[in-house]
């Protein structure tokens, strides 16, 4: 096993390994385990929830269990639940254009990544709506897990969908 070097605890093979895990298909229920341990439950999966492409997947732990511990579960069990780790997917692979994904590739490619890089060209400022429902994810999952630690991965766009939810918080 590495040496844990991170700020969470995990090696960095660790890590990489978590941020792949974005790109699997998981039902909810699903019992993540890395080298290291287990991770947490899946719990809830907000798959382009607002039409803007964000595809968000939380994983719940409790002190005592392995047990999937929903957003809308009562306050006494999501009072329970000590850490979440949160992986936000990055774009779909545009050869999913030919394997039924074409409407992910679209809001990942034109509506997200080339919407920002023109901003970008343009000396343009704003967000995509990915960004900001991504934001609105991590503000409502920080509300109702009053008592958890948060773990956030992402890549690609998934980790501008992270960084600009992070800079979001008040």
């Amino acid at each position: 096993m590495e040496k844990r070097d991170s700020f969470m605890g995990y090696s960095d093979k660790t890590n990489v390994e978590l941020a792949r895990k974005e790109y699997e298909d998981n039902e909810l229920g699903y019992k993540l385990d890395v080298d290291e341990g287990y991770v947490g439950t899946l719990s809830d999966i907000n798959n382009n929830r607002s039409n803007n492409g964000e595809q968000i997947f939380t994983y719940t732990k409790t002190s005592g269990g392995t047990e999937s511990v929903a957003p809308d579960a009562p306050l006494s069990e999501r009072a329970k639940v000590k850490e979440i780790t949160l992986l936000y997917r990055g774009s779909t692979n545009p050869t999913g254009l030919f394997t039924g994904k074409a409407g992910e590739v679209g809001r990942d490619w034109l509506g997200n990544n080339a919407a920002l890089g023109l901003k970008m060209l343009m000396n343009q400022r704003g967000v995509t709506g990915q960004l900001e429902a991504s934001a609105e994810y991590l503000k409502e999952i920080m509300e109702k897990y009053p008592n958890a630690k948060i773990n956030i991965y992402g890549h690609s766009l998934g980790s501008m969908d992270a960084q600009y939810a992070l800079a979001c918080i008040t």
